[in-house]
């Protein structure tokens, strides 16, 4: 049977020699806490007054991008930033359903759903005031079987 053997011998005191409990109390010894000195402080104010600084430049920011979203601008535009791309995909997006049949899927509105099983929907934004089925299907080129 193969014996594992330690390369150093460890000390007495503990089973499991570390480097760091070994060198902890030079560590404690090199430590000393930080003391209030004018440069400290003049530090400290210079860091706070900037970081306000920026936080009130981001929200003016914020506020122009949404002012600029409002206008109808393009938010495909390099200046409207990322955060009004996923809004507006997300937007997009949000009234679709995935409809799965054996092996097939489609995506539709959800009012194209209710339609077609037989629900009245009134007036759907962006569509004619009555929609019926087959207008539907006729949409996505399908017939019924």
């Amino acid at each position: 049977m193969l014996q594992i053997r330690p390369a150093r011998p460890s000390s007495a005191r503990t089973p499991f020699p570390s480097a760091v409990s070994r060198h902890r109390p030079r560590l404690l010894r090199s430590y000393r806490p930080a003391t209030n000195t004018i440069g400290g402080f003049r530090a400290h104010v210079y860091l706070t007054f900037l970081v306000l600084a920026l936080t009130t430049a981001f929200r003016c920011w914020l506020q122009a991008q949404d002012q600029r979203a409002r206008q109808g601008k393009p938010l495909t535009d390099p200046d409207a930033g990322i955060r009004k791309f996923r809004e507006q995909v997300r937007e997009e997006n949000a009234n679709l359903v995935i409809v799965f049949h054996d092996e097939r899927y489609a995506l539709f509105e959800t009012y194209e759903i209710a339609i077609l099983l037989g629900r009245r929907v009134l007036k759907p934004r962006g569509v004619p005031e009555t929609i019926t089925p087959e207008d539907i299907l006729r949409k996505y080129g399908v017939s019924r079987e």
